[in-house]
């Protein structure tokens, strides 16, 4: 066992009395910037230096998210505690992220559900896995948190348990059922509940940011800010969804289209959809966050995306075009104009939109939580939360020349 000597004054308040609670289940529920995250990477850093054996899995429904968040979040925490950074071996390859104390062989590994589901077993040099970190754990299905209590199983020296994060983001959420409904007993586990006013690190700046929601939009406020279960059934954009693993292929469907919207922080996306006996269906997504315009063109590379495709994609976005144009793609600027955004969206709303489940798992997790925006009366406003969208804003694109009429056959940089 490691001493670790460190100030408590880094750790918000609300935090401090679950610093060492190794109970089962450990589900921290708050807003927006509660700082839970936070907390939760600061606790299992200190368990890695203080304990021996302490293994774990830091788990998001996809591999990719976990490099901008929960793997930036423990590694800033490492790089930013004096001497910290002389502990760990870290291995920041995308993908393959993994965190190792050099004092005692200790590791955290970051997978996706995808990733668990190949590799049935996860085993560590130093022992058994002791904890697994369910971040974001509303995306996710109860059946993952179940198959995770399964692979938790077995005698160790140190309790095994199992973090849990989230936002309230819906009443008829599993988690609220399973956890809240019913409570747990005190000695399985414990329920953590904190908002940004937990969060003493936060800037003046980002409270106002926060507060802002009151009057913006009702659920952002309710949920991000006060930490209250929300509903968007009253304000749902997408109401004809059918998310299902459809087996009609590409070639059997009309109009197939293909768009893409750029990001960083936000996701660089490539959707694909085609239209069949006036149904809409999305059978193609690739999806990446915290990568470059170069990442994500090597990344189609390898999936060998066609070159004469004709895709269309975010028009404020031209040096990026151009580079996918030099690279031989057939990429072209959206034409946008007035109310681009609206027609876009009115247009994929008439139609029955059926999203492939398994190839499209971030379309699947968008298109059901668009909504409009809901004043504090209850009033709806035509006025989308342009939040959370990054696929829709690439099928947006993709569909756009249906709108229009316009057609680009192909246009490639002098």
């Amino acid at each position: 066992m490691i001493e670790v000597d460190f100030d408590e004054s880094i750790i918000n308040k609300a935090y401090i009395q679950y610093l060492d609670d190794m109970r089962f289940f450990q589900i921290f529920k708050g807003g927006g910037s509660a700082g839970k995250s936070v907390f939760i990477s600061q606790k299992i850093i200190l368990k890695m230096i203080e304990l021996q054996c302490y293994n774990g899995m830091v788990l998001r429904k996809h591999n990719a998210d976990n490099h901008t968040s929960t793997f930036a979040e423990i590694t800033k925490f490492i790089n930013l505690y004096e001497n910290f950074d002389k502990l760990f071996k870290i291995n920041k390859s995308f993908g393959n992220e993994s965190i190792t104390c050099l004092a005692n062989g200790n590791q955290i590994i970051f997978k996706g559900l995808d990733d668990v589901e190949k590799r049935k077993g996860v085993t560590f040099q130093t022992g058994p896995m002791i904890f697994v970190w369910m971040e974001e754990a509303t995306e996710m299905a109860e059946d993952d948190l179940n198959q995770i209590i399964i692979r938790l199983r077995g005698e160790s020296k140190i309790s095994k348990h199992i973090y849990l994060s989230f936002n309230p983001i819906d009443i008829d959420h599993w988690l609220k059922a399973r956890f809240f409904d019913n409570p747990i007993p005190p000695d399985e586990g414990f329920i953590c509940e904190t908002t940004y006013l937990d969060n003493k690190f936060l800037t003046e700046q980002d409270i106002k940011n926060l507060e802002k929601w009151k009057n913006l939009d009702n659920y952002y406020y309710m949920v991000y800010v006060l930490n209250q279960w929300g509903s968007i059934n009253t304000a749902r954009v997408f109401t004809d969804l059918i998310i299902e693993d459809f087996d009609i292929l590409p070639e059997n469907m009309q109009n197939v289209c293909h768009g893409m919207d750029y990001g960083f922080i936000h996701a660089s996306t490539l959707m694909s959809v085609g239209f069949k006996e006036r149904d809409l269906y999305i059978f193609s997504e690739y999806y990446f966050k915290g990568i470059t315009n170069d990442e994500f063109i090597n990344y189609i590379d390898r999936a060998q995306f066609s070159k004469t495709a004709i895709i269309t994609a975010d028009s404020a976005e031209p040096a990026r075009i151009k580079q996918w144009q030099q690279r031989g793609y057939n990429v072209n600027p959206a034409k946008k104009g007035p109310d681009s955004l609206k027609r876009q969206i009115d247009y994929l709303k008439s139609y029955k939109i059926h999203i492939h489940k398994t190839r499209c798992p971030n379309a699947a997790r968008e298109f059901p939580r668009f909504k409009y925006r809901e004043m504090k009366d209850g009033h709806i406003v035509d006025q989308v939360v342009d939040i959370d969208c990054d696929t829709i804003a690439g099928a947006r694109y993709g569909v756009e020349h249906l709108i229009t009429g316009f057609r680009f056959e192909g246009v490639k940089p002098n």
